[in-house]
């Protein structure tokens, strides 16, 4: 989010310099829980009239825990094990 988007304006994404971004994730997949948390910071440099870059830089924070309680050795459909 621009920060001249929080205020009232013609065009507010035209008018800031400066941006930030906050991302959060949560995922579950079988035994695995993972946790993501990004946080950044990025300026606007004005390439000519009608283009633009930004740059910046982020914070990543990343957890990924295994609850060994929710393993198991069946699988449903395994070959091997199904024997």
């Amino acid at each position: 989010m621009d920060f001249a988007e929080t205020r009232a304006g013609e065009d507010p994404a035209l008018m800031g310099k400066w941006a930030y971004s906050i991302n959060l994730l949560h995922d579950t997949y079988g035994a695995f829980k993972k946790t993501t948390f990004l946080a950044a910071y990025a300026r606007r440099v004005k390439v000519s009239a009608s283009h633009q870059l930004r740059l910046g830089a982020g914070l990543n924070y990343q957890t990924i825990r295994l609850d060994v309680n929710a393993l198991t050795s069946e699988q449903a459909g395994d070959p091997l094990i199904g024997q």
